[in-house]
């Protein structure tokens, strides 16, 4: 596994995160925001001086993190929707941007959360709408299988708290049905926990072989009260899991990245301070690669 940091959870000064990660003995990055400016959005200029930034430091960006399709509505979305299509296309160029990083993955975003997705007995009428929007999804992601192939590129779908697919059981599904082999897994264990799904062994067991990347974070919550809170690595509801989560990934030889993607700001302090909070823990226990 090629344990790393995403930059714009250590500062959104892209050279310093970038000193500080190396620093702390990382080679490997996600960047998404740089500057304040996400990826995709960024001047050929600016996109030259990551490079050459990445090149000095010595780092290799794994994956480029533009949002794509996040929280676009499936019952107001169609394949003539202009935020779909305009997804699309810059779908296009973040596949341009991580060949320009000797990259070969990006990520996308599974559209809006639906609590219920699959009723019965009634349910189909009250709370699904017929159970009609997992079809419109399938559909919706076969332009996105196209462009995949099209480009000679590798997708990432993150399993995100407030998407479709907020668990690795629903990410399963819609790769099996999808059949794309260049769709893979961006998965969240902690959002998926959130959910209700135990990151280990039953989420990794899910996913197994069709995981691209990782993201390692810590959290505690109240579900009942629609209620989260970020901690440090190694002090919230994951902790129990990562040291098994961890020896299934060495045994399995994950070839993709496990990335600590810092979300905690202490108060009174910032993002690096809880990135360095974080640290320890996470490379103790995923180490450094």
């Amino acid at each position: 596994m090629k344990t790393g940091v995403l930059t714009s959870g250590v500062s959104g000064d892209f050279e310093h995160a970038l000193a500080v990660i190396r620093e702390d003995g990382f080679r490997y990055v996600e960047i998404q925001f740089a500057w304040g400016v996400e990826d995709g959005s960024r001047t050929p200029i600016q996109e030259e001086k990551i490079r050459q930034l990445l090149n000095r430091y010595g780092m290799q960006c794994t994956a480029v993190m533009r949002n794509l399709f996040s929280g676009l509505r499936l019952d107001e979305t169609s394949l003539d929707s202009r935020a779909y299509r305009a997804s699309l296309d810059m779908l296009r160029s973040t596949a341009a941007l991580a060949r320009s990083y000797g990259c070969t993955l990006t990520r996308i975003n599974a559209f809006d959360r639906h609590a219920v997705l699959f009723g019965d007995g009634g349910a189909e009428k009250h709370l699904t709408a017929g159970n009609k929007s997992w079809a419109r999804y399938l559909r919706l992601m076969e332009p996105v299988c196209q462009i995949a192939e099209d480009e000679g590129i590798d997708i990432m779908i993150e399993t995100g708290t407030g998407s479709l697919l907020h668990t690795a059981a629903l990410m399963r599904r819609a790769l099996d049905e999808l059949g794309c082999s260049r769709l893979y897994a961006l998965w969240d264990p902690a959002n998926c926990l959130y959910t209700g799904e135990r990151p280990y062994p039953d989420g990794y067991e899910i996913l197994r072989g069709r995981i691209a990347e990782i993201h390692i974070k810590d959290i505690r919550f109240r579900r009942e009260l629609a209620s989260v809170t970020y901690c440090p690595v190694g002090q919230g509801m994951m902790t129990q899991y990562l040291d098994d989560l961890a020896a299934a990934l060495r045994r399995d030889a994950l070839a993709g990245g496990v990335i600590l993607e810092n979300q905690v700001t202490p108060s009174g302090g910032t993002e690096e301070d809880g990135y360095r909070l974080s640290v320890p823990v996470f490379r103790t226990i995923f180490g450094r690669s």
